[in-house]
């Protein structure tokens, strides 16, 4: 193999495995850091386990941005099912119960965005801001604008996936990681996975190659509510409270996280790794920073920084992506 070729591999590596490399950078420096808290087997755990709840949520808004929508109704959806959730423990209501239930609530939202596009071809964008004012306005009405203390049922089996380990791995990062597996089968192995891609590429071109894009869009929603929803009961059984409010500061974190994962593996498109890696890299500089005593607008602005690099680096290759079809068209 000839130099060029060499450095075109090298090139190609670091620019499809460049979020695993700062990754690693960035656990390997507040190491040095903080050497004796930091690297150890405990706090990696704890920030793997942090890490999950948020991860879940945002898995379906990955989707959705493959078929090159947008959807900014999932934090307001996790918070409408963490609190409805805890709301319901109060009343008696086994803790098992009332996860399936605000889950299966929490599809409706899915299903009137997904319709709402689909069979209206409305935008996408404005309608999830529409669905975003009603969940976050029925999550206010039912924790009357405050926090609920749920009643706390140590044997619910979803108790014991939220909060139990299994030789000191948290049960909840397994749950998350066999989770990522099957939604990287869907995404890369199933035509419903690769039409994704194609309605993300070109939506006109997908529709007069046969491909049912108005059923796969509503689809698509609908894995997202649903994501969002059991995010959102995970994170009540994580902390055994109801948050109504907490939308708004996973809404900013959740969008970094996803298009940092546009640095994994498919350079410039999100995908459901990048989203994982993305998801445990912002968890560990919160953790690390947290450590060091780094104050709470610092790392918003490190937040907004990587947000803007994930987008630009998106954007840039998108761009490329569609300047190269129109070249061969």
């Amino acid at each position: 193999m000839n130099e060029k070729g060499k450095k075109g591999n090298v090139g190609g590596v670091l620019s499809r495995y460049l979020l695993v490399f700062v990754t690693v950078a960035v656990f390997i420096v507040l190491s040095i850091k903080l050497p004796e808290s930091f690297p150890t087997f405990a706090n990696v755990m704890t920030f793997l386990r942090e890490s999950c709840a948020y991860c879940i949520v945002i898995l379906g808004v990955t989707f959705v941005f493959n078929a090159g929508e947008m959807d900014i109704s999932f934090a307001d959806i996790a918070a409408f099912t963490c609190v409805f959730s805890a709301a319901l423990t109060k009343t008696g209501m086994k803790a098992d119960l009332t996860a399936v239930i605000v889950v299966a609530v929490s599809l409706g939202f899915g299903l009137l965005s997904g319709f709402l596009v689909s069979r209206f071809n409305l935008n996408s964008l404005i309608v999830t801001i529409a669905v975003t004012g009603m969940a976050k306005a029925i999550a206010l009405i039912i924790g009357k604008g405050t926090n609920i203390t749920a009643t706390k049922d140590d044997t619910a089996v979803m108790y014991r996936l939220v909060q139990g380990s299994v030789g000191g791995i948290p049960t909840i990062l397994i749950f998350t990681v066999i989770l990522v597996v099957l939604l990287v089968l869907l995404q890369d192995k199933t035509r419903f996975g690769q039409y994704l891609y194609a309605m993300g590429d070109n939506r006109t071109a997908a529709e007069e190659a046969g491909i049912k894009t108005k059923r796969i869009l509503l689809i698509t929603f609908v894995l997202a509510s649903l994501f969002a929803g059991f995010g959102g009961a995970v994170m009540m059984f994580k902390t055994s409270a109801g948050q109504p409010q907490m939308g708004s500061s996973l809404f900013l974190n959740s969008y970094t996280k996803i298009f940092l994962g546009a640095l994994l593996v498919k350079l410039g498109k999100t995908n459901v790794v990048g989203t994982f890696v993305g998801t445990i890299l912002m968890a560990m500089l919160t953790n690390g920073l947290a450590q060091i005593g780094t104050q709470a607008y610092v790392q918003q602005i490190i937040t907004g920084i990587l947000l803007v690099v994930g987008v630009v680096v998106t954007s840039v290759v998108q761009r490329h992506h569609e300047n190269a079809l129109k070249l061969e068209s």
